[in-house]
């Protein structure tokens, strides 16, 4: 059995953000290709340094074993520069790495860095055992001010752009980034697109959780749920400032039709509530959440990369409302697959949607999802790609 040991800067299990659910499934994933998986997080969670919790162990699955770090110093360089807005530069200060990190480190044959700023890691690492999992062009997400745009993005890509030259393999989650990697690699041709996908099983049906789900939130039952999922991540928050200010202006239109916008995760800083928007802030899983909704809704319009949030309502077949840039990455065709999303007339898009029948809204969800299984399903992933590029790396 081959060890694999991937590195990440925050808690993996159980996942809380997109970024979580990415490396989640990379690890599920080779945990189901046979390998003992072993992650050390360099941090936890805030509620755990609350309830002055050790370093420990813990297994969310059979083949994966978690590795949290709990020092209180670096919990708070990871949540200062949170706070701050910064990347994770944090990682590059000089410090021990600890007994525990080198244990790890020496029993594994294959190791992943999860996002590029763990590139100090990297080095430290053998030849031909280095693999980084890109999430998306890090540099493209530093741009929202010009403080970022002169100092953090440049910053940034050149971080990217070592990273690249000293790991053995990339995967990265979309063609944007495989030609930024493919240039600044050493090995352009060990370069994975391993989109951003999602467990098939994930989202089951079912009827009584969506009552359970509903009934607790206090959604009637002939109240149309427009689901927008997401993190604590500058698009995500624009996006959900557009669905904010639309509530605002459109309470009483969208009260007449009996619609009702769920915001779930942190990209809300915690509850809110009006006639027609529900935030659920933070919340430990979205699934439930998912059971509630009709429908979902994707307003993002700036950022990098392939939005996992799509992955889930494609897969959880939920008839989906999206900007262009939303569903980058994706194939669909509009009108058959989603509904066009233009900010500038929101309503006409909602319209679009709620007005089509039971047997209309799900045949566009199963056309979307078959179009893009290959992209968002795992488990096709796996069989396709991911388990040939493991048998390379690993031989």
């Amino acid at each position: 059995m081959k060890r694999v040991l991937l590195l990440s800067g925050i808690q993996v299990f159980p996942p809380e953000s997109g970024g979580n659910l990415r490396t989640a499934s990379l690890a599920k994933s080779l945990a189901g290709l046979g390998c003992q998986v072993r992650i050390y997080s360099f941090t936890g969670r805030k509620a755990d340094y609350k309830s002055f919790q050790r370093s420990d162990f813990h297994s969310p699955q059979p083949g994966i074993l978690e590795y949290v770090n709990r020092s209180w110093i670096l919990g708070f360089l990871q949540w200062a520069t949170y706070r701050l807005g910064l990347p994770d530069l944090w990682h590059f200060l000089p410090r021990p790495l600890g007994r525990q990190f080198w244990a790890c480190v020496e029993s594994s044959d294959l190791v992943v860095a999860d996002f590029p700023f763990l590139l100090r890691y990297l080095k430290k690492m053998k030849p031909g055992t280095r693999i980084l999992n890109s999430h998306n062009l890090e540099h493209e997400r530093w741009r929202e001010n010009r403080f970022q745009r002169a100092c953090l993005a440049p910053l940034v890509k050149k971080i990217e752009e070592a990273a690249s030259k000293i790991a053995d393999w990339v995967l990265v989650s979309n063609a944007e980034e495989k030609d930024f990697y493919s240039v600044h690699s050493v090995n352009p041709g060990n370069i994975l697109l391993l989109p951003n996908a999602v467990a098939p099983d994930r989202f089951k049906p079912d009827p009584s959780l969506k009552v359970k789900v509903r009934r607790e939130l206090g959604i009637e039952d002939d109240q149309k749920v427009i689901l927008f999922a997401a993190s604590h991540y500058g698009p995500n928050r624009e996006a959900y400032k557009t669905l904010l200010d639309f509530d605002r202006e459109k309470s009483n239109w969208l009260e007449g039709q009996r619609i009702v916008f769920l915001v779930v995760g942190s990209v809300a800083p915690g509850p809110h509530r009006t006639k027609t928007l529900i935030a659920t802030g933070p919340v430990k899983s979205v699934d439930g959440y998912f059971a509630a909704a009709d429908f979902a809704i994707n307003p993002i319009r700036s950022g990098s990369g392939t939005n996992i949030k799509m992955a889930e309502y494609l897969l959880a077949r939920l008839p989906t409302l999206a900007t262009a840039f939303g569903k980058r990455g994706l194939t669909l065709k509009e009108g058959e697959d989603y509904v066009p999303l233009e900010l500038s007339r929101i309503s006409e898009g909602i319209t679009l949607m709620t007005d089509l029948t039971k047997e209309a809204s799900w045949k566009m969800a199963y056309n979307a999802y078959e179009r893009n299984r290959h992209l968002i399903d795992i488990g096709v992933i796996l069989q396709e790609s991911f388990a040939p590029f493991l048998s390379r790396a690993l031989s």
